[in-house]
């Protein structure tokens, strides 16, 4: 899955960016849906969509390295929010090797429930065994230049404490996380 939120193993991707780009008059989405053979090359690799994600990337190509960081907004109302605030994968070396593994299903089943349902099913932190509560995550600081990208974003899903992550990007070389964990214990 592009993001980890689909059931449909087959979704064709590509075909939705040049369904998109047709209708919004984007070349930029032709690129990414033909992986390069039509379109344009978007013009920012790096950028803060603060209501959702940042993403962390070299480049477009099929060689280049990317990062993708859960940032939701804490008002969101959409349909449905999982427990993986501040959740990262990340492609780089040509493979996935941090993944969000999907919900398999939307069904009432154990694989299905624990997917959806549970933060350790997701690349961020868990407390004490419990999962986020989604109660408020913040965004904290965004800084995108040639030279590196660095990101932080909050939460307090485990009030009392409070988690803060860091990703500082150093381009195009390596990425660094750090989590940290404020406040007094979980009952």
């Amino acid at each position: 899955p592009m993001i980890g939120d689909t059931s449909d193993k087959n979704l064709d991707i590509g075909s939705v960016l040049n369904d998109y780009a047709t209708y919004y008059g984007r070349a930029d989405f032709s690129y990414m849906g033909t992986k390069g053979a039509q379109g344009t090359v978007p013009a920012s690799r790096s950028v803060l969509y603060p209501n959702s994600f940042a993403i962390m990337r070299t480049g477009w190509g099929a060689d280049d390295s990317y990062m993708f960081i859960e940032n939701e907004d804490t008002d969101y109302t959409g349909s449905h929010n999982h427990p993986d605030d501040l959740s990262l994968m990340m492609y780089a070396y040509g493979k996935r090797l941090i993944v969000d593994p999907g919900v398999y299903n939307y069904l009432d089943n154990a694989a299905s429930n624990w997917l959806r349902k549970t933060t350790k099913a997701h690349n961020t932190v868990e407390a004490n065994s419990l999962n986020q509560s989604n109660i408020g995550r913040e965004h904290v600081m965004w800084i995108s230049n040639g030279g590196f990208d660095f990101y932080s974003g909050r939460h307090k899903d485990y009030a009392p404490i409070s988690h803060t992550r860091n990703v500082f990007f150093a381009k195009p070389g390596f990425w660094i996380v750090s989590d940290l964990m404020t406040g007094s214990s979980i009952t």
